[in-house]
């Protein structure tokens, strides 16, 4: 199984039950503070619905704006959302963003690592993809010139 692969399952194994996103979500509107804010945020994250997931990183990015005093963990969180989402762009961004204010954060280094991957994978796709495309075009002009010269030869 490849790093990716095996994060996945990991973050998989974390997503929230629906209890948990309910019991947060009530002390959240029963009481709507930073200190409520952040565990109803942090488990629409994790939630297994990508709607849920989008509204987490709004309630996250909201928490950092609002100086929340654990911003690297709304910025972990929210990195989770973006990689879950499938949004491989803002999630290395958001991570690079982490492991600047702190180097050794170990669970940043390991998505990081898992986007470096998913990053290179994706370059090979594409150059593949490239390539294909080059070698169908090549055989095309070579068949196009086969049949311009078998029809000068008639």
């Amino acid at each position: 199984m490849s790093a990716p692969d095996l994060f996945l399952s990991k973050l998989h194994s974390q997503l929230s039950s629906p209890s948990l996103l309910h019991s947060t979500a009530l002390t959240y509107n029963t009481s709507p503070t930073p200190p409520t804010k952040f565990p109803y945020a942090y488990s629409l994250c994790h939630s297994p619905t990508p709607s849920e997931r989008t509204f987490g990183i709004q309630l996250m990015d909201e928490l950092i704006s609002e100086g929340y005093e654990y911003e690297e963990d709304c910025m972990y969180g929210k990195c989770v959302a973006q990689y879950l989402n499938n949004d491989f762009g803002s999630a290395r961004r958001t991570v690079e963003g982490i492991l600047r204010y702190n180097p050794e954060n170990g669970r940043a280094k390991e998505i990081w690592e898992v986007l470096r991957i998913k990053g290179e994978e994706k370059e090979r796709r594409e150059n593949v993809a490239i390539g294909t495309g080059v070698v169908a075009v090549g055989v095309g002009v070579v068949v196009g010139l086969v049949g311009i010269f078998m029809g000068k030869k008639r």
